[in-house]
């Protein structure tokens, strides 16, 4: 992989900073000419970085591990407030179907007694 810049600009940029004309073409000149390459292979970027991660969670694990009974404690209050809810929409669902038969065996009571005065 090679350095994309302007070469003279670059040039005149360091004889302004006081280097001579043949220092700062020789700077350029060894600087473009050089190619730059990785440093390291993916295995060992792999290796760095899940030591890095390791060293990270190891030096926050107290931390994760607080936050994670306080996320459990939450949970335990949320599924009691929803057991509570579901219960609470039972009863309610059984007292609007108990309140439908009801009303609905008054209704056929009453149009039987009509139906057989009306006879």
């Amino acid at each position: 992989m090679r350095i994309l810049t302007n070469e003279l600009n670059s040039a005149k940029l360091l004889r302004r900073a006081g280097f001579s004309v043949k220092k700062s073409d020789a700077i350029m000149s060894m600087l473009f000419s050089s190619e730059i390459y990785n440093l390291y292979s993916k295995e060992e970027i792999d290796i760095m970085l899940s030591e890095t991660v390791e060293k990270v969670f190891a030096e926050n694990r107290f931390m994760l591990n607080e936050q994670r009974r306080e996320f459990d404690a939450k949970m335990v209050v949320i599924n009691k407030q929803i057991d509570k809810n579901y219960d609470d929409l039972k009863s309610s669902r059984r007292w609007v179907i108990g309140t439908i038969i009801t009303v609905g065996m008054g209704l056929a009571a009453y149009l039987s007694a009509l139906i057989q005065l009306s006879h």
